[in-house]
């Protein structure tokens, strides 16, 4: 539920800056309630935060302080006037700093590509060497077996839906190919942003990334995953209207500038960058897929879709399309 304005201005005085002038609703974004509020000395970001993340504002604290001081430009987190990373009411509420910029909702450029790119690898670049241990772990973050056990035990469980039909095709078509994909190679795992997908990009007018945003996944993964899922949405036609094609120019745009910016990278991890991109939008899918039956955790977009079920169904339609087309230039 959307909150009022005498509810958003409530939350807003929990914390120590200027009045608030007004909050807008921002409506991209999957799993979080979103405002950008503008003060009389300047904007910020407040999130109503989905109580599916856990505790993971701690860790976003940590991660955004480093990096800032390391000469990365990120969000950072606003303490409540009592010392408090999140505020609790009405939900559990997080303000942060708001970058100014644009995210990109058409197809990007392959100089924008390659931008955003570099700007996920000095993301990366900064943190390899982080010492930091993470006090949030999203269970089952990557683990692509569970993920497709999960979607297996759902759509066994929906045989008399009405649902299942439709989603069943899908369910099958997602474990035909999961059936041919190789695991990934025993890798250590690397403190990444966790989602550098495109819409977690900030632009400035010269059409250069600056920033990435919305770290409510970071954490410590394989890289060749957080790789593959930038490649995923960084090759992938925008369009709405049509099929999720796969731009091979893109992928071909974005993974060299990501190289040069990331002398860290082992050969290794290189090697993996191509199942990971195969398993990261498989996973998506069957994601997407366990949720078109579930209704549960994505947020739904009512201006596009009658219900949640048809929105995620259609998006796991989408990747597989996508992923089809991957194989297919690849």
């Amino acid at each position: 539920m959307v909150m009022c304005m005498e509810v958003i201005r409530s939350i807003i005085e929990q914390f120590p800056i200027a009045s608030m002038l007004e909050a807008e609703r921002i409506q991209t974004g999957h799993v979080n309630e979103s405002y950008h509020v503008r003060t009389t000395e300047g904007e910020y970001l407040l999130q109503k935060i989905n109580d599916a993340l856990g505790p993971v504002t701690e860790d976003i604290y940590e991660v955004t302080e480093y990096v800032h001081a390391r000469g990365i430009l990120t969000q950072r987190i606003i303490m409540t006037r009592a010392g408090n990373l999140v505020h609790k009411e009405n939900g559990s509420w997080r303000l942060s700093t708001w970058i100014p910029g644009r995210t990109l909702v058409s197809d990007p450029t392959l100089e924008e590509i390659a931008s955003a790119a570099t700007c996920v690898a000095k993301f990366h670049m900064v943190l390899a060497d982080y010492p930091y241990t993470f006090r949030h772990i999203i269970p089952h973050f990557h683990d692509t077996a569970f993920i497709l056990n999960r979607m297996r035990e759902i759509d066994t469980a929906h045989t008399a839906d009405q649902k299942y039909p439709s989603c069943h095709v899908v369910a099958s078509a997602i474990f035909a190919i999961a059936a041919r994909l190789p695991k990934l190679p025993a890798l250590s795992p690397r403190a990444v942003h966790g989602d550098p997908k495109l819409a977690n990009v900030i632009f400035n007018e010269k059409g250069e990334a600056i920033a990435l945003v919305d770290l409510d996944a970071v954490g410590r993964y394989p890289l060749p995953m957080e790789i593959g899922d930038m490649l995923r949405s960084l090759c992938a036609t925008k369009n709405q209207s049509g099929p999720m094609m796969f731009r091979a120019d893109a992928w071909h745009a974005a993974l060299d500038a990501y190289r040069r910016n990331a002398p860290f990278i082992k050969a290794d991890e290189t090697a993996a960058i191509l199942d990971g991109f195969r398993l990261v939008t498989l996973e998506l899918a069957a994601r997407y897929l366990t949720d078109a039956y579930e209704e549960s955790f994505f947020a739904f977009d009512g201006s596009r879709y009658q219900s949640a079920f048809e929105q995620n169904l259609e998006r796991a339609q989408r990747l597989l399309g996508f992923l089809e087309d991957a194989e297919r230039q690849l």
